[in-house]
């Protein structure tokens, strides 16, 4: 087979697996306002994910139009692209935990697969999170007589605390998230973040609608380095969220080695991987910002 031959396979396979996502992403008839999961009484429950990662739900269905005024049709439509990337996320975490009930199935620790149902069942709700945050942003954007995928006229905008916060001021200090002297793009590129950066771009470019598609690699640097801000703080939410589900994966490793069962041990190394370069990724991420807004905040 040829070179070409292989890539054409290989586009065209993609095209296969962005248009099955897309059907993915419809949201069904009886989803379309997010009254349903109301009804069924998931809100709380997305209410607390929600706040775990600093985040607002929308204004329920119940709520009128002046409940919804401080949402702007902007930051609707960035948080309705945000979702289909976080859900694509958890869709592939649940198949991958999928795996490893199955691996732990054939092992006796019953107590051990139902600790991997619960750590899937997270991923789930999750998925079901992000399209009830969708469902309520097209929702008001309907009643708005807004298009839903319309892109933002700001793709920075954020209703979120810290992205108010001044972008010229220098980033907080932590003993953890500050990036050390070592940590440079060129140390970054050796241990191979670049290559598990790329398939996350991938994941996000997969994740956007047509109409999104400008300016999402420069939304950080808009609306006078606000967005800098925003993301950096975002960057430690995630690096905690990756290395916190890293260690939830430790009873695996400890009982499967101890089993000797190395199928088993192979696989959740391979989970570890996962989260490990996720955790680097925003590191990386971190210490690009770090250089950027310490001379803004110097006023180079």
């Amino acid at each position: 087979m040829s070179v070409a031959q292989s890539a054409s396979d290989a586009a065209l396979s993609l095209g296969l697996l962005e248009a099955l996502l897309r059907l993915w992403w419809r949201l069904l008839p009886i989803e379309r306002d997010g009254r349903v999961y109301e009804l069924l009484g998931f809100r709380p429950v997305f209410s607390l994910v929600a706040r775990m990662f600093g985040e607002t739900l929308p204004p329920p269905a119940r709520c009128g139009p002046g409940d919804t005024a401080a949402w702007t049709t902007d930051h609707l439509r960035l948080v309705r692209v945000r979702t289909r990337y976080h859900e694509l996320v958890n869709l592939i975490s649940v198949t991958i935990y999928l795996v490893l009930i199955v691996v732990t199935a054939l092992t006796p620790h019953r107590l051990l697969l139902a600790y991997a149902v619960i750590l899937a069942s997270t991923h789930a709700v999750s998925i079901l999170l992000e399209r009830y945050k969708r469902a309520r942003c097209e929702a008001i954007l309907r009643s708005r007589d807004e298009p839903a995928d319309a892109p933002p006229l700001d793709t920075v905008a954020d209703a979120t605390p810290v992205a108010a916060a001044s972008a010229s001021a220098a980033p907080a200090a932590g003993w953890w998230f500050r990036p050390r002297p070592f940590e440079t793009d060129r140390f970054y590129a050796i241990v191979g973040v670049n290559g598990f950066r790329r398939f996350i771009f991938w994941l996000i470019r997969a994740s956007l609608p047509p109409a999104t598609e400008r300016k999402r690699h420069s939304r950080f640097l808009e609306n006078g380095g606000a967005g800098l801000v925003s993301f950096e703080a975002q960057t430690r939410v995630s690096e905690a969220t990756h290395l916190f589900g890293a260690l939830l994966h430790a009873p695996f490793v400890v009982a499967f080695a101890r089993d000797g069962y190395w199928i088993g041990v192979a696989y959740v190394v391979y989970m570890l991987y996962m989260n490990l370069y996720s955790a680097l990724l925003q590191r990386a991420h971190r210490a690009r910002l770090w250089r950027v807004m310490t001379r803004r905040s110097r006023g180079r």
